[in-house]
């Protein structure tokens, strides 16, 4: 089963990511504390970029983890679920309506 679900971030790896984030976030403490010192590497849309992957990669995981429990036998309840996520039920069964139609959408072709 484990073939199916998503498990790497593409070209950039998880690690490397963090790692984008970490070196601007550090320095941008630095700033907001007064010290200066040499910047790393990354900036602020270095950063923007980064996050922006880790929440996609992650909500991916989310949306992974929530169909594999609900196909276990039996079947984790959307209240079990919600509560592992810190959401209410319903909270949980509209984030899976909105998947849902996501995924019904028709792939758009190119035409060539």
């Amino acid at each position: 089963m484990s073939g199916r679900w998503v498990t790497s971030l593409g070209d950039c790896a998880l690690a490397d990511l963090l790692e984008t984030w970490s070196s601007w976030s550090g320095d941008e403490q630095s700033r907001r504390c007064g010290h200066s010192g040499t910047p790393g590497a990354a900036g602020p849309l270095d950063a923007m970029a980064a996050a922006t992957a880790l929440s996609d990669a992650l909500d991916t995981w989310r949306w992974q983890a929530i169909l594999d429990a609900r196909g276990q036998t039996p079947p984790a309840t959307w209240e079990e679920i919600g509560r592992a996520l810190g959401v209410s039920p319903s909270k949980v069964r509209e984030y899976c309506h909105r998947k849902d139609e996501i995924r019904a959408l028709p792939v758009p072709t190119v035409a060539g």
